[in-house]
């Protein structure tokens, strides 16, 4: 990354009110190329829960999508190996 050990730490730094933290999900929501919750609701709770990454953005535009119901086709319709 060409980055030093302290501005590494520094994407995944979560302030709180007992003190900083090294926090993966901070980590990754900060370098993901796409963040999606599972559901309409979890879009919507996640997108409160993490606004504070992307405070020029409002609430409902924080980049976090949602994906219901979503099935590997293929697989869901594999027949079963091994049984007659």
């Amino acid at each position: 990354m060409k980055i030093s050990r302290e501005q590494f730490f520094d994407i995944a730094r979560h302030h709180m009110p007992s003190g900083e933290t090294f926090s993966m999900s901070v980590l990754a929501l900060r370098n993901a190329d796409g963040r999606n919750s599972v559901s309409e609701l979890h879009g919507r709770v996640a997108r409160r829960m993490w606004h504070f990454l992307w405070p020029d953005h409002d609430e409902d535009e924080v980049p976090i999508q949602y994906v219901t119901n979503g099935v590997h086709t293929a697989n869901w319709m594999a027949r079963r190996c091994g049984t007659s």
